[in-house]
């Protein structure tokens, strides 16, 4: 059968355990689920560097060339250097968030801004501003909230740890849209960041415990499973992940074989198969 191959190629980093799991251990994570039959997805790691001096880092994002990240033990947000794993700054959070995990920012002229969220004991979502500094932003609609991450419009994507549930809402806090991602393993999600994917949305998700990504994309009103492929580095625990526009790759938090926090850029490329009956029909449209 003729086979037709159209590739897409992006770059980006990242991997997640739960703080609430428990002592880590070197078990073998979670398989991917079998890939869909129209993408074939590979991952390659092409810069991975030690942060030597972190604590318990949990979630990151990318922004203004710097890669933030959070703390939950520390419970503060650092800057990193993405191409050597040096801390550049730091700051607390405000009591209110006692054991931070997600963290998204975003600029407008003369202000920038940092949403962060509770993984625990508290399900608020703060932001800190340039101008102003911290306050309360909106109640979390997520029971059990992990990775958080801006899209260009401006909504929130966040991930649920146990339920699984995909939750979109403005900065209001207003939810547009959930679904519930049936794909992943049975153990906590824990990553997720949006990225370009052609002219949709794509969205990537890790997991404490898995061994691999898992890949969806959004046209503005279906989301669809892409398939799952092989975190870049063999890790104990996998964090957050972010994807950044000004490298065009992914960058990831895992704890590497020694217990070491690490960030690992990586780039993915998509490869979509169509058999001889499909491309037919393509053709027909156009």
């Amino acid at each position: 059968m003729k086979i037709i191959f159209v590739l897409m190629l992006i770059t980006g980093a990242c991997f997640a355990l739960d703080p609430d799991a428990g002592h880590l251990s070197q078990r073998t994570c979670d398989p991917a689920e079998p890939e869909t039959d129209d993408w074939i997805i590979d991952i390659t790691s092409i810069n991975d560097v030690s942060m030597a001096w972190a604590n318990c880092l949990r979630g990151c994002d990318f922004f203004e060339g710097e890669l933030f990240v959070t703390d939950f033990i520390q419970d503060s947000i650092y800057a990193v250097n993405p191409n050597t794993g040096a801390k550049t700054f730091g700051m607390p959070c405000p009591p209110q968030i006692p054991q931070v995990f997600g963290i998204c920012c975003y600029s407008i002229p003369a202000e920038s801004f940092i949403y962060i969220n509770d993984w625990d004991s508290d399900t608020e979502i703060y932001r800190y501003s340039t101008v102003s500094g911290w306050s309360y932003a909106f109640d979390n609609p997520s029971p059990e909230p992990r990775g958080i991450d801006f899209d260009p419009s401006l909504n929130i994507w966040e991930i649920d740890a146990y339920s699984h549930i995909l939750y979109v809402f403005d900065i209001g806090g207003t939810v547009s849209d959930s679904w519930t991602l049936s794909e992943l393993p049975s153990s906590n999600a824990c990553g997720c960041s949006v990225f370009p994917f052609g002219s949709d949305l794509g969205i990537i998700i890790g997991g404490y415990e898995y061994s691999d990504f898992y890949f969806y994309s959004f046209d503005g009103s279906t989301l669809e499973y892409l398939g799952a492929a092989p975190v870049p580095q063999s890790a104990v625990a996998s964090y957050g992940i972010s994807w950044s526009d000004l490298t065009q790759s992914f960058y990831w938090i895992y704890l590497d074989g020694s217990y070491i926090f690490r960030l690992c850029e990586f780039t993915v490329e998509f490869e979509v198969t169509l058999d001889q009956s499909t491309w037919g029909a393509i053709k027909t449209e156009f």
